[in-house]
C-alpha cells in the first residue's frame, strides 16, 4: 500500500479491496494510540475538503483513504498515479462481513436515521448471524451531551470497529474530533452505506457503477438532493485538476 498526493492536495491510497479489508480487521488499540482510521475519497469529499479546512484536517490525520467513484480513478490516471479502480464499501461489504464473522470482531453502527441503522443492524445479523453487533444509534446527534452518552456506551461495549454513516463532511469531522476519546481499534466512515443496505434507498447495478454510470444512476433516482453536486461541483474539480496539471 503506497499513499500518494492526489492533485497536490490529498493524500490518496493505493490499495485493493482485500487489503483494506485485512487492515480494518487487523487494528489493535492501545493507550497510546488513536484509532486506525478510513475514510473515503470521492470528487464530492474532494471539493468539500478544498472548502471545509476541518475536514481537510480530518484527511491530512487520516490512516488510509480510498478512492471511491470513477472521478477520482480517472483523474488520478490523468496525472500518472496508479489507481486502477474505485473501490466501493457496498460492493465487498458481504467479504468485509465474512472476515469480521470469522474473526469475531465486534461492530458498532453510528449514522443515518433510527429506524435506518436499527433496519441494517437487523439485516447483518440475519444474513449473517455469527457477526457481533454490539449496538447502533442514528447519526444526528444535537447535543454534547447525547455525544458523551454516545461515546460512553461505545466505550463500554468495547467495540473493535466503529462504522460512521453520517455522510461528508460531518463524518470524518466527527471522528476526526472524538478519536482520542473512543476506545476502539478502527473508525471507518461509510458515507451512504446504511441507507442502501437495509433498502432504503436502491443502490446502483455494480455492472453500471463499474462503466463509470453511478453518478448517473443516483442523479436519476434522488435528482432533488444530488444535482448541485454533480452539475456544481464536477466543473469545479476540472477546473482544480486543470490548474494542478498545467500551473504547478
Amino acid at each position: 500500500m503506497k499513499k500518494r498526493s492526489f492533485l497536490q492536495f490529498l493524500p490518496l491510497d493505493e490499495i485493493s479491496s482485500s487489503h483494506l479489508i485485512t487492515t480494518l480487521c487487523s487494528q489493535k488499540k492501545t493507550q497510546k494510540k488513536s484509532p486506525f482510521c478510513v475514510y473515503y475519497a470521492n470528487i464530492h469529499s474532494y471539493i468539500e475538503a478544498r472548502q471545509n479546512s476541518q475536514l481537510k484536517k480530518a484527511f491530512d490525520a487520516s490512516d488510509i483513504i480510498y478512492p471511491d467513484g470513477w472521478g477520482i480513478v480517472l483523474a488520478a490516471k490523468f496525472f500518472g498515479l496508479p489507481i486502477h479502480t474505485r473501490l466501493t464499501a457496498y460492493d465487498f461489504f458481504p467479504q468485509f462481513l465474512q472476515r469480521v464473522g470469522n474473526k469475531k470482531i465486534s461492530l458498532y453502527l453510528l449514522g443515518s436515521t433510527k429506524k435506518t441503522v436499527k433496519k441494517t443492524a437487523t439485516m447483518i445479523k440475519k444474513q449473517y448471524p455469527h457477526i457481533r453487533i454490539k449496538g447502533f444509534h442514528h447519526g444526528y446527534i444535537q447535543t454534547e451531551q447525547e455525544k458523551q452518552t454516545v461515546i460512553q456506551e461505545i466505550n463500554q461495549k468495547k467495540i473493535d470497529i466503529l462504522l460512521v454513516g453520517m455522510g461528508t463532511p460531518k463524518q470524518e469531522i466527527w471522528a476526526d474530533e472524538n478519536k482520542n476519546t473512543l476506545h476502539v481499534n478502527t473508525i471507518w466512515c461509510v458515507g451512504g452505506l446504511f441507507d442502501y443496505l437495509s433498502g432504503d434507498i436502491k443502490h446502483c447495478p455494480r455492472w453500471i457503477g463499474d462503466r463509470g454510470f453511478q453518478w448517473l444512476w443516483r442523479l436519476v433516482h434522488e435528482p432533488k438532493r444530488l444535482w448541485k453536486r454533480y452539475f456544481l461541483e464536477l466543473p469545479q474539480f476540472f477546473i482544480y485538476s486543470m490548474k494542478a496539471k498545467f500551473l504547478s
